[in-house]
């Protein structure tokens, strides 16, 4: 099986230029991020990532230093002969930032309770469809 190397960083600045954070702090996700996702308000950046090794992930972070405040693993599905799953490109939330959405690419999708995610530190799932 053949597998290309994926990697990404996420870099915030601020509207002067100046760099806000660096997610993550040293070295790189082991996957590449494709699209991000952030409330009306600016509190919350979501992504997942897309190939290489941390390719099903979900993450949530703080939006202003990019500390994680919840993350998802989202395993493949073997008995449909999945054997990796990537987030990529859809994962959004809500303008509100009340939800959080999320499709793997082997076709589920997942909504995720945002609020009571970051107040547990820990994803409430509150709906999953195959």
């Amino acid at each position: 099986e053949i597998r290309y190397a994926q990697r990404g960083v996420i870099y915030a600045f601020s509207l002067s230029g100046q760099l806000k954070w660096r997610f993550p702090k040293q070295d790189c996700l082991k996957t590449a991020v494709l699209r991000l996702g952030l409330d009306k308000a600016g509190r919350f950046l979501v992504f997942g990532g897309w190939g290489g090794e941390g390719e099903n992930q979900l993450y949530v972070l703080d939006a202003q230093n990019g500390e994680v405040i919840w993350r998802y693993l989202v395993s493949p599905l073997p008995r449909y002969g999945f054997k990796h799953v990537s987030l990529g490109t859809g994962v959004t939330i809500s303008p509100n930032g009340r939800y959080v959405v999320c499709c793997s690419c082997d076709g589920r999708l997942f909504v995720f309770d945002n609020q009571v995610s970051v107040k547990e530190k820990k994803p409430v799932l509150l709906w999953q469809k195959e």
